[in-house]
């Protein structure tokens, strides 16, 4: 037919038509296939849903009765120190003990032990479940091709495929790097872990760490050796990659653990310090209207995390350690170690970052690893610290200046010239710490904010959509509870309603955010239900700060795996609480039912995401 005759389109057609693009866009963006597998429409149907899609639930309910005795274990303990203040302090050191209390003697606690236990015994080991055969051909397909490597993009969620051997020379190419990494002929961990075990005996000996501190340091047994592994920036050219040492069960994991404790205060405290957006959002809001010519300024530091020296960031630890050791309130720990113990605690951790890659052997000799625990606040004192030196002389022309770890927003009120300048001074501050700065007097895009200056020169935010972002919220066909789903539209829309300042772009921006709910299969009218809880909430009560309260009442929770199939084992369970548990004392001490908390069976990123890298297959035998 030709263009002239074409039947012209309706509205709805034409909304269709939009919807069906902005569909295949989406499910496109999702995967950033760098492998030469091709995949199956399955699997790409698959994939799409993103990394944290559970293609099948909890039908074996084996774990139940494990859950019930945890459940059982804290009614006990709760009853047994049920005179006590609920209201004490705890150690922020305090290590969970695996102490059983004694049979309390209480009949009605006894009998609901007993029902219960006698109702997780009787259920069934499994329920039918009905399973996407295709899904679950296509998971196995993909698990078993070791040819291919799946991670998670280093920005925005996507899911990154990539040639195994691909990978793997990635991952040697960036640990070629002598004046980052150093090749070891045997994996020194153990001895990291030994002379970590003797430090701490001789310490707790000399009565300069408490029993409880020793005992929260003590390395994991068994140790586990940290692996390195890399995600893919598949928004910059030739795609980079972003090593992390996972160092979970490591010899210094729960030391680095405890440093966060000592160092998060301190990083805290500092002018500069961001808690987040919501923290950002409120300075914005109330920042007095900026003069004619006025800047705004974001900067990125390169590569943070391994371009610390170890000396200097260990310096200026110990500088900020003396700083705040003595101030009113006190804000560190309580018998936070003296300077000369947390100098060997950190010469553990960064001269001791030993890791693995295909068995052989690393030493980080620069810097911190990202992974490690106690980095973010080490890293945020560091930066503090090269922050002052670089705008001490230049607070007058720079209003505002904050920084959530690697990322910097500020206000400039001087000169272009002197801008550039000032820029210039940054990148030759120091030899590793440099800086990437974007600058506009008319907007700038923080964390996930657009600030703009709007015509009474007043600040303005919005919502931004990284390039990276590839909105792969959970899928709704996912097998995760049905609550956790309405939860996940509500807390977004949420999100928009403290970011965007402007109700007009509120209305555009949640119109969009609908669109991606039901691309990502949500029905229309549970959005429009948890997006009309929103309206009622005014913006001003967002932006403000919860008071914490201490809860001074206990509430018994209880693991199910989940399964749509248990809610009339979780009725039963309600029903014998109400039936046993009805003496005034015991309804003043659980003054609620239990509280089911829903354990998901493994998702995606579980089976197909793994931190030990294998070879690939040899598809070619010799």
């Amino acid at each position: 037919m030709p263009p002239h005759k074409q039947p012209k389109l309706t509205r709805h057609q034409k909304r269709k038509l939009n919807f069906n693009k902005f569909t295949t866009n989406l499910k496109n963006n999702a995967i950033t296939n760098l492998s030469s597998h091709i995949l199956s429409d399955i699997e790409r149907d698959l994939l799409t849903k993103g990394l944290s899609y559970a293609p099948t639930y909890n039908h074996d309910t084996s774990h139940l009765q494990q859950y019930t005795q945890e459940l059982i274990r804290r009614l006990r303990i709760d009853y047994h120190f049920k005179n006590k203040d609920n209201n004490r302090t705890i150690s922020p050191h305090h290590t969970k003990s695996d102490w059983s209390p004694p049979i309390p003697l209480n009949t009605q606690i006894n009998e609901f032990t007993n029902k219960i236990t006698n109702l997780t015994h009787d259920y069934p080991s499994s329920t039918n479940t009905q399973k996407n055969s295709n899904e679950l051909n296509a998971l196995e397909s993909l698990k078993q091709n070791h040819n291919i490597t799946i991670k998670r993009a280093d920005k925005g969620g996507s899911v990154v495929i990539m040639n195994t051997q691909d990978y793997i020379d990635k991952v040697n190419q960036h640990l070629n790097q002598p004046h980052i990494y150093a090749p070891q002929n045997t994996d020194n961990n153990k001895q990291v872990m030994n002379d970590l075990i003797s430090l701490i005996i001789q310490l707790e000996g000399k009565g300069l760490i408490t029993h409880e501190q020793a005992k929260y340091i003590y390395p994991a047994q068994p140790t586990r050796t940290p692996l390195i592994y890399c995600l893919t920036k598949t928004h910059k050219p030739d795609h980079p990659v972003r090593p992390i040492i996972s160092g979970c069960d490591s010899p210094t994991d729960k030391l680095s653990k405890y440093l966060t404790l000592v160092f998060n205060p301190i990083a805290r405290a500092q002018p500069s310090y961001l808690h987040g957006t919501k923290h950002f959002i409120q300075l914005i809001d109330s920042h007095p209207p900026l003069p004619e010519g006025a800047y705004l300024v974001t900067a990125d530091v390169t590569s943070l995390y391994t371009n610390i020296p170890h000396d200097e960031g260990i310096s200026y630890i110990l500088h900020s350690l003396d700083t705040y050791r003595h101030a009113q309130p006190p804000i560190l720990p309580p018998n936070t170690p003296n300077n000369t113990i947390i100098k060997q605690f950190l010469q553990l951790i960064l001269k001791g970052n030993y890791f693995d890659f295909m068995n052989k052997h690393y030493l980080q000799i620069q810097g911190t690893a990202m992974g490690t625990k106690m980095a973010p606040p080490y890293a945020n004192i560091f930066m503090a610290n090269i922050e002052h030196q670089l705008t001490h002389n230049h607070e007058l022309y720079i209003p505002l200046w904050k920084r959530f770890i690697d990322d910097i927003f500020f206000i400039w009120t001087d000169s272009l010239n002197k801008l550039k300048e000032f820029m210039n001074e940054a990148n030759s501050l120091h030899p590793t710490i440099k800086f990437t700065f974007d600058y506009s007097q008319s907007t700038a895009n923080f964390l996930d904010t657009t600030v703009y200056i709007d015509k009474q020169r007043k600040l303005q935010t919005t919502i931004y959509r990284k390039p990276t972002d590839k909105n792969l919220i959970l899928h709704f066909t996912s097998h995760h509870p049905l609550h956790l789903k309405r939860n996940i539209i509500y807390s977004q829309a949420l999100r928009y309603k403290r970011i965007i300042s402007n109700p007009h772009k509120l209305k555009t921006e949640l119109n969009t955010l609908k669109r991606i709910f039901i691309a990502r299969g949500y029905p229309a009218r549970m959005i429009r239900q948890q997006f009309d809880k929103i309206t009622q909430i005014p913006r001003t009560q967002l932006l403000m700060n919860k008071n914490k309260t201490t809860p001074t009442q206990r509430k018994p929770l209880l693991k199910t795996p989940y399964n749509p199939h248990n809610h009339a084992f979780k009725e039963q369970v309600k029903l014998l609480w109400h039936d046993t548990i009805t003496e005034n004392t015991l309804k003043q001490l659980w003054p609620t039912t239990p509280a089911f908390i829903e354990v998901t069976d493994k998702k995606l990123m579980d089976t197909l995401v793994h931190t030990k890298q294998q070879p690939p297959k040899n598809t070619n035998p010799i």
